[in-house]
């Protein structure tokens, strides 16, 4: 056909050139044979010292797993950040907007955002912020938000606080719990921890995870006076919230569609909490100030009651910047052991502390039971108890070297890290397991073995049909 024509030439060019590829990778095969040979009977030479360094890249990778940087996931830099904006408890929404709009034109100041766009409610805000490709920018999120702190942190009508919106980000945050009885000590020494923590060297932010209360007035009804007036207690609740809320009474029905009809105070009469006193309500005979029919008391209201485990409890969060989760555990815990408590009143870590420590003793429970798991398939399938202890301890080998590499690249132990040492470890047992058998058929073929230098041509020979 036309096409096979056209292809012929490089058709006959490629069979040309394979003979040539074959033989050069053929040499290529016997050079690493040789090479592996020699590494053999270097290291059959030299048991002593092998194995003495072996020994040593054990204990030394058992000192440093403890140093390891300890994470639930490594966060990614997806170059995407969330200010979460927080004003001061009651701020009107109109206010509010006019704030994160300013904020706003903070963020478009630096040449490395591409696109701000927000969401704005009452008292808070969530501005979403997308930082330009990695390739037109040489900082990093995380010192993007070095960079605006330095902006935002003097604003005195707003908190931000920063979360880099990347995969796994969530675990580069801390939670802290109080437990108690009363709101305001929890909050109490919720405060007094956060400027503790705030001064530890590595972490970026502490944000309190609940608000304070709101201005309240409370009207404690004398029922005598008010059901001499005629009036029950549904009656002056129903009234006053009429007067400050409104009421719908009545709907106007405009081309199909119905439109509530609101009645309530003017919004002269409703500027202030306390002209809630000259309000008069309708009795069985005559009109009667409210002033008249209550006894009055202001305070503070909570805008949010949190409980666990049926006691209150209040929250902060601590962001980490150079800091990984272990370590800061570490020492958020020291700075906290300094607070003294009262009876029944005391601190612990959730979130992701709490998975990290479920996923370890998880890890470790699944590690034993595949090490027993193993060793009883292998003693069934070489019907020995000591060929199987042999690939088993190959598996220490492996493992330190994974822990001696993450301490050289500064890398964190980590999920990822778990489930690829499980699968390395299935590789090694594998390798180890062709290797024994391999070795097993090269002696069951010689009837006597009488000097050691045929055992050690015999392991030789093992390995090389291995590779």
């Amino acid at each position: 056909s036309p096409l096979f024509e056209k292809t012929k030439p490089f058709v006959r060019i490629f069979f040309n050139l394979l003979p040539k590829k074959l033989q050069r990778l053929k040499m290529n095969m016997r050079t690493l044979k040789i090479r592996y040979k020699l590494l053999l009977i270097y290291a059959i030479k030299n048991q002593r010292l092998i194995f003495s360094i072996s020994l040593v890249m054990i204990l030394i990778s058992l000192f440093l797993v403890f140093s390891l940087k300890q994470e639930y996931i490594d966060p990614l830099d997806t170059g995407e950040i969330r200010a979460n904006i927080e004003l001061e408890t009651g701020t009107h929404l109109e206010a509010t907007n006019l704030i994160i709009l300013k904020i706003e034109d903070i963020f478009r100041q630096f040449s490395q955002v591409e696109r701000v766009s927000s969401k704005v409610e009452k008292w808070h805000a969530d501005i979403y912020i997308k930082l330009k490709g990695a390739k037109f920018r040489k900082e990093s999120a995380s010192t993007m938000i070095e960079e605006f702190k330095k902006k935002t942190d003097p604003l005195k009508d707003a908190f931000v606080y920063y979360i880099e919106a990347g995969a796994g980000d969530e675990t580069r945050e801390l939670d802290i719990e109080f437990i108690g009885d009363e709101t305001n000590t929890l909050k109490k020494f919720a405060k007094e921890a956060s400027g503790l923590i705030g001064k530890i060297q590595g972490i970026q932010q502490v944000a309190l995870r609940f608000r304070e209360g709101k201005d309240e007035l409370s009207l404690d009804l004398k029922h005598e006076k008010a059901s001499l007036s005629g009036i029950s207690a549904t009656e002056f609740g129903s009234t006053l919230k009429t007067a400050i809320q409104g009421s719908i009474p009545t709907k106007y029905l405009d081309e199909g569609r119905e439109v509530d009809i609101k009645v309530r105070f003017r919004e002269d009469d409703r500027r202030q909490l306390l002209q809630v006193l000259d309000y008069q309500i309708i009795g069985r005979e005559s009109s009667i100030f409210v002033n008249s029919l209550v006894n009055q008391s202001e305070g503070e209201g909570e805008s949010k009651i949190y409980r666990k485990n049926k006691r209150k409890v209040v929250s902060i969060t601590a962001k980490l910047g150079d800091l990984d989760l272990g370590k800061a555990v570490k020492l958020v815990s020291e700075e906290l052991n300094t607070i003294k408590f009262p009876p029944n009143y005391y601190y612990e870590f959730g979130g992701n502390f709490k998975k990290l420590n479920r996923n370890q003793i998880e890890m470790l429970l699944l590690i034993f039971l595949a090490f027993f798991l193993i060793y009883c398939i292998l003693a069934a399938l070489f019907e020995s108890f000591t060929y199987p202890l042999i690939i088993i301890l190959s598996i220490p080998f492996a493992i330190s070297g994974v822990i001696i590499a993450l301490f050289i690249f500064n890398l964190s132990l980590n999920i990822s890290v778990y489930i690829g040492s499980v699968m390395l470890t299935g590789i090694v047992v594998n390798n180890a397991i062709i290797l024994i058998e391999q070795f097993l058929r090269e002696i069951s073929k010689k009837v006597e073995i009488k000097k050691r230098t045929e055992l050690i041509q015999l392991i030789i020979t093992s390995c090389q049909d291995r590779l």
